[in-house]
Protein backbone atom coordinates (compact mmCIF):
# COMPACT_ATOMS: atom_id res chain seq x y z
CA UNK A 1 0.00 0.00 0.00
CA UNK A 2 1.07 3.87 -0.82
CA UNK A 3 2.20 6.01 2.21
CA UNK A 4 0.21 9.25 2.97
CA UNK A 5 3.06 11.33 1.12
CA UNK A 6 3.27 8.77 -1.68
CA UNK A 7 -0.55 8.65 -2.72
CA UNK A 8 -0.03 12.05 -3.66
CA UNK A 9 2.75 11.81 -6.42
CA UNK A 10 2.24 10.29 -9.84
CA UNK A 11 2.07 6.66 -9.60
CA UNK A 12 5.14 5.03 -11.45
CA UNK A 13 3.92 1.26 -11.98
CA UNK A 14 0.35 -0.21 -11.92
CA UNK A 15 -0.93 -1.48 -8.74
CA UNK A 16 -2.33 -4.97 -10.59
CA UNK A 17 -2.70 -6.89 -13.33
CA UNK A 18 -5.00 -4.82 -16.00
CA UNK A 19 -7.84 -6.77 -17.55
CA UNK A 20 -8.14 -5.87 -21.28
CA UNK A 21 -11.25 -6.77 -23.07
CA UNK A 22 -10.26 -8.33 -26.39
CA UNK A 23 -13.05 -9.43 -28.69
CA UNK A 24 -12.46 -11.93 -31.77
CA UNK A 25 -13.10 -8.85 -34.15
CA UNK A 26 -11.61 -5.84 -32.85
CA UNK A 27 -10.24 -3.12 -34.70
CA UNK A 28 -6.81 -3.66 -32.67
CA UNK A 29 -6.76 -6.26 -30.90
CA UNK A 30 -8.06 -10.01 -32.69
CA UNK A 31 -7.57 -13.87 -31.55
CA UNK A 32 -5.11 -15.49 -33.87
CA UNK A 33 -5.99 -19.29 -35.38
CA UNK A 34 -3.71 -20.29 -32.40
CA UNK A 35 -6.57 -18.99 -29.95
CA UNK A 36 -4.05 -15.92 -28.94
CA UNK A 37 -4.66 -12.08 -28.38
CA UNK A 38 -2.74 -10.59 -31.26
CA UNK A 39 -2.97 -6.91 -32.87
CA UNK A 40 -1.29 -3.47 -32.61
CA UNK A 41 -2.67 -2.63 -29.26
CA UNK A 42 -1.41 -5.73 -27.71
CA UNK A 43 2.20 -4.34 -29.66
CA UNK A 44 1.49 -1.01 -27.52
CA UNK A 45 0.52 -2.22 -24.26
CA UNK A 46 3.38 -4.68 -24.15
CA UNK A 47 5.72 -1.83 -24.63
CA UNK A 48 3.85 0.70 -22.51
CA UNK A 49 3.68 -1.98 -19.57
CA UNK A 50 8.01 -2.69 -20.53
CA UNK A 51 8.24 1.02 -19.67
CA UNK A 52 6.08 2.10 -16.99
CA UNK A 53 5.83 -1.00 -15.01
CA UNK A 54 2.18 -2.47 -15.88
CA UNK A 55 1.25 -6.37 -17.00
CA UNK A 56 -1.87 -6.81 -18.95
CA UNK A 57 -4.39 -9.30 -18.94
CA UNK A 58 -6.22 -9.96 -22.27
CA UNK A 59 -9.98 -11.33 -21.85
CA UNK A 60 -11.43 -12.85 -24.92
CA UNK A 61 -14.82 -11.91 -25.07
CA UNK A 62 -17.41 -11.63 -27.24
CA UNK A 63 -19.13 -8.14 -27.71
CA UNK A 64 -22.16 -7.91 -26.07
CA UNK A 65 -19.95 -9.58 -23.06
CA UNK A 66 -17.14 -6.92 -23.33
CA UNK A 67 -20.16 -4.01 -23.24
CA UNK A 68 -21.83 -5.62 -20.39
CA UNK A 69 -18.67 -5.52 -18.11
CA UNK A 70 -17.63 -2.43 -19.73
CA UNK A 71 -20.98 -0.97 -18.22
CA UNK A 72 -20.83 -2.76 -15.03
CA UNK A 73 -17.22 -1.11 -14.43
CA UNK A 74 -15.97 -4.96 -14.88
CA UNK A 75 -13.12 -4.26 -16.97
CA UNK A 76 -10.13 -2.38 -16.97
CA UNK A 77 -9.95 -1.53 -20.74
CA UNK A 78 -12.16 -1.36 -24.13
CA UNK A 79 -10.87 -1.03 -27.38
CA UNK A 80 -13.46 1.04 -29.65
CA UNK A 81 -14.77 3.67 -31.59
CA UNK A 82 -15.48 6.95 -29.92
CA UNK A 83 -19.43 7.43 -28.91
CA UNK A 84 -21.34 9.31 -26.62
CA UNK A 85 -22.87 6.31 -24.95
CA UNK A 86 -18.84 5.25 -24.15
CA UNK A 87 -18.02 8.60 -22.64
CA UNK A 88 -20.19 8.04 -20.11
CA UNK A 89 -18.53 5.40 -18.65
CA UNK A 90 -14.71 5.72 -19.73
CA UNK A 91 -11.96 7.69 -20.75
CA UNK A 92 -11.38 7.48 -24.21
CA UNK A 93 -7.51 7.65 -25.21
CA UNK A 94 -6.82 8.44 -29.02
CA UNK A 95 -5.52 5.87 -30.96
CA UNK A 96 -5.71 6.55 -34.78
CA UNK A 97 -8.96 8.00 -36.78
CA UNK A 98 -9.52 6.62 -40.10
CA UNK A 99 -12.67 6.98 -42.35
CA UNK A 100 -15.02 4.62 -43.50
CA UNK A 101 -14.35 2.66 -46.63
CA UNK A 102 -16.91 0.16 -48.69
CA UNK A 103 -15.10 -2.43 -50.01
CA UNK A 104 -16.21 -4.86 -53.17
CA UNK A 105 -14.59 -7.01 -55.52
CA UNK A 106 -13.01 -5.62 -58.88
CA UNK A 107 -14.64 -7.81 -61.04
CA UNK A 108 -18.27 -5.56 -60.02
CA UNK A 109 -17.13 -2.37 -61.15
CA UNK A 110 -19.18 -0.77 -58.55
CA UNK A 111 -19.44 2.58 -58.82
CA UNK A 112 -19.94 4.73 -55.59
CA UNK A 113 -18.45 6.92 -53.60
CA UNK A 114 -20.49 8.03 -50.87
CA UNK A 115 -23.40 7.33 -48.42
CA UNK A 116 -26.16 8.34 -50.59
CA UNK A 117 -24.61 6.71 -53.58
CA UNK A 118 -25.73 3.40 -51.38
CA UNK A 119 -28.77 4.28 -50.57
CA UNK A 120 -29.41 5.78 -53.93
CA UNK A 121 -27.93 2.56 -56.28
CA UNK A 122 -29.66 0.29 -54.38
CA UNK A 123 -26.42 -1.68 -52.98
CA UNK A 124 -26.68 -4.15 -50.53
CA UNK A 125 -24.14 -3.62 -47.97
CA UNK A 126 -22.65 -6.76 -45.69
CA UNK A 127 -20.99 -5.54 -41.98
CA UNK A 128 -20.20 -7.23 -39.01
CA UNK A 129 -22.56 -7.79 -36.21
CA UNK A 130 -21.92 -5.79 -33.28
CA UNK A 131 -19.33 -3.36 -34.80
CA UNK A 132 -20.28 0.08 -33.86
CA UNK A 133 -18.50 3.03 -35.25
CA UNK A 134 -20.80 6.02 -34.31
CA UNK A 135 -24.30 7.51 -35.05
CA UNK A 136 -23.92 8.49 -38.62
CA UNK A 137 -22.50 4.76 -39.37
CA UNK A 138 -25.84 3.62 -37.04
CA UNK A 139 -28.06 5.61 -38.82
CA UNK A 140 -27.18 4.25 -42.49
CA UNK A 141 -27.33 0.80 -40.99
CA UNK A 142 -30.72 1.70 -40.52
CA UNK A 143 -31.93 3.34 -43.41
CA UNK A 144 -30.54 0.22 -45.31
CA UNK A 145 -32.12 -1.78 -43.11
CA UNK A 146 -35.26 0.10 -44.31
CA UNK A 147 -34.13 -0.97 -48.05
CA UNK A 148 -33.92 -4.90 -47.53
CA UNK A 149 -30.23 -4.07 -48.22
CA UNK A 150 -28.35 -4.95 -45.20
CA UNK A 151 -26.78 -8.31 -44.81
CA UNK A 152 -25.19 -8.79 -41.08
CA UNK A 153 -22.45 -11.20 -40.53
CA UNK A 154 -21.40 -12.78 -37.53
CA UNK A 155 -17.45 -12.14 -38.23
CA UNK A 156 -14.87 -10.77 -40.60
CA UNK A 157 -14.28 -14.35 -41.88
CA UNK A 158 -17.90 -15.17 -42.34
CA UNK A 159 -18.56 -11.44 -44.27
CA UNK A 160 -15.10 -12.69 -46.25
CA UNK A 161 -16.13 -16.05 -47.23
CA UNK A 162 -19.39 -14.29 -48.70
CA UNK A 163 -17.81 -12.07 -50.85
CA UNK A 164 -14.99 -14.53 -52.39
CA UNK A 165 -18.06 -16.84 -53.27
CA UNK A 166 -19.55 -13.72 -54.95
CA UNK A 167 -22.47 -13.81 -52.55
CA UNK A 168 -21.62 -10.23 -51.29
CA UNK A 169 -22.08 -7.12 -53.27
CA UNK A 170 -20.23 -4.75 -50.73
CA UNK A 171 -18.86 -4.37 -47.12
CA UNK A 172 -18.90 -1.53 -45.16
CA UNK A 173 -15.67 -0.84 -42.57
CA UNK A 174 -12.41 0.82 -42.20
CA UNK A 175 -9.88 -1.11 -43.99
CA UNK A 176 -7.36 -2.23 -40.89
CA UNK A 177 -9.51 -5.32 -39.54
CA UNK A 178 -10.27 -6.85 -42.56
CA UNK A 179 -6.94 -7.41 -43.83
CA UNK A 180 -6.34 -10.85 -42.28
CA UNK A 181 -9.77 -12.44 -43.61
CA UNK A 182 -9.34 -11.11 -46.99
CA UNK A 183 -6.06 -13.12 -46.74
CA UNK A 184 -7.55 -16.13 -45.56
CA UNK A 185 -10.06 -16.03 -48.18
CA UNK A 186 -7.55 -15.55 -50.86
CA UNK A 187 -9.05 -12.15 -51.95
CA UNK A 188 -6.17 -9.88 -51.35
CA UNK A 189 -5.69 -8.41 -54.61
CA UNK A 190 -9.37 -8.84 -56.12
CA UNK A 191 -11.06 -5.75 -53.97
CA UNK A 192 -11.27 -2.06 -54.93
CA UNK A 193 -10.90 -0.15 -51.33
CA UNK A 194 -12.99 3.24 -51.83
CA UNK A 195 -13.36 5.86 -48.60
CA UNK A 196 -16.62 6.97 -48.48
CA UNK A 197 -17.42 10.72 -48.07
CA UNK A 198 -20.67 11.57 -46.39
CA UNK A 199 -19.53 9.90 -43.20
CA UNK A 200 -17.25 11.51 -40.24
CA UNK A 201 -13.73 9.85 -39.56
CA UNK A 202 -14.09 6.72 -37.00
CA UNK A 203 -12.53 8.02 -33.67
CA UNK A 204 -10.61 4.95 -32.76
CA UNK A 205 -8.94 4.07 -29.17
CA UNK A 206 -9.69 2.62 -25.84
CA UNK A 207 -11.30 3.64 -23.09
CA UNK A 208 -10.04 3.49 -19.25
CA UNK A 209 -13.02 2.35 -17.05
CA UNK A 210 -11.47 4.57 -13.92
CA UNK A 211 -14.41 2.67 -11.52
CA UNK A 212 -12.50 -0.48 -12.01
CA UNK A 213 -8.79 1.37 -12.29
CA UNK A 214 -8.66 3.80 -9.50
CA UNK A 215 -7.59 7.38 -10.29
CA UNK A 216 -4.18 6.35 -10.27
CA UNK A 217 -3.83 3.59 -12.35
CA UNK A 218 -6.08 5.38 -15.10
CA UNK A 219 -3.63 8.58 -15.23
CA UNK A 220 -0.51 6.36 -15.46
CA UNK A 221 -2.19 4.23 -18.25
CA UNK A 222 -3.05 7.68 -20.03
CA UNK A 223 -0.01 9.51 -19.72
CA UNK A 224 2.11 6.32 -20.68
CA UNK A 225 -0.13 5.05 -23.70
CA UNK A 226 -0.87 8.70 -25.05
CA UNK A 227 3.05 9.36 -25.04
CA UNK A 228 3.05 6.07 -26.91
CA UNK A 229 0.63 7.73 -29.47
CA UNK A 230 2.00 11.02 -29.53
CA UNK A 231 5.68 9.47 -30.61
CA UNK A 232 4.54 7.48 -33.26
CA UNK A 233 4.88 3.97 -32.03
CA UNK A 234 1.05 2.76 -32.17
CA UNK A 235 0.53 3.97 -35.98
CA UNK A 236 4.04 2.27 -36.41
CA UNK A 237 2.28 -1.22 -34.96
CA UNK A 238 -0.76 -0.29 -36.89
CA UNK A 239 1.03 0.09 -39.91
CA UNK A 240 3.00 -3.21 -39.79
CA UNK A 241 -0.45 -5.31 -38.99
CA UNK A 242 -1.51 -4.56 -42.28
CA UNK A 243 1.23 -4.16 -44.27
CA UNK A 244 0.65 -7.58 -46.44
CA UNK A 245 -1.94 -6.00 -48.15
CA UNK A 246 -1.42 -2.45 -50.15
CA UNK A 247 -5.23 -1.38 -49.24
CA UNK A 248 -4.16 -2.05 -45.78
CA UNK A 249 -4.22 1.85 -44.39
CA UNK A 250 -6.54 3.53 -47.08
CA UNK A 251 -8.63 5.95 -45.03
CA UNK A 252 -6.73 5.99 -42.05
CA UNK A 253 -5.56 9.78 -41.56
CA UNK A 254 -2.89 10.50 -40.48
CA UNK A 255 -2.01 12.72 -36.90
CA UNK A 256 -1.63 16.12 -38.68
CA UNK A 257 -5.74 15.14 -39.80
CA UNK A 258 -6.84 13.39 -36.44
CA UNK A 259 -9.87 15.17 -34.53
CA UNK A 260 -8.67 16.50 -31.36
CA UNK A 261 -9.96 15.52 -28.04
Amino acid sequence: MLGTGAAKAEATHCSRAIRVAARPVGRFLWTNAEGQTVGPLRDLLDAVGARVGCTFQYDQLSTARATALFGDGDIDILPGAKTPARDVEGRFVLLVSDRLVLLSRKDRHLAVSSAADLIAKGVTVDVVHGYDFGAPYLRLLTALTQNGRLVENVSLKTLAERMADGRSEAALMTAPPFVDAALAAGIRDKLQVVPLDGLPPVIGGLYLVERALGKADSDLLDRAISDGVRQGEFLEFFRRSVSAVPWGMIGVLPDTEMPRQ
